[in-house]
């Protein structure tokens, strides 16, 4: 399964998940996971958790208007879910902007 979602932020803004209340927040099946990020300003950063481990740590996101494109902006590729994890991505905006991912989480 796959999704494309864009979050809007204000100024200083933080979201500690945006996929909260999502149907991709957990894990249905062992799984692989990969994301694709990038914002519309610069200096937007993001960390991806499966549960307790941490996939990604304040990685910084790419600038780019259009939004993600596969595989050139993908963040992690291909991390471990199993099944009932749950997934925490949080966002860090420095400044007003949009953050886009893809976020894909294919059964094993």
């Amino acid at each position: 399964m796959q999704m494309r979602r864009e979050v809007v932020f204000a100024a200083a803004g933080t979201n500690n998940n945006v996929l909260q209340g999502l149907s991709m927040e957990f894990v249905k099946a062992d799984s692989l996971v990969t994301l694709a990020a990038t914002a519309t300003v610069p200096g937007f950063r993001t960390t991806l958790r499966l549960t307790d481990e941490v996939s990604l740590d304040d990685a910084t996101v790419q600038l780019l208007a259009t939004g993600p494109v596969l595989p050139d902006h993908i963040l992690v590729g291909k991390a471990f879910a199993n099944a009932g994890e749950h997934l925490l991505l949080s966002v860090i905006a420095p400044a007003a902007g949009t953050f886009v991912y893809i976020l894909d989480v294919s059964p094993i």
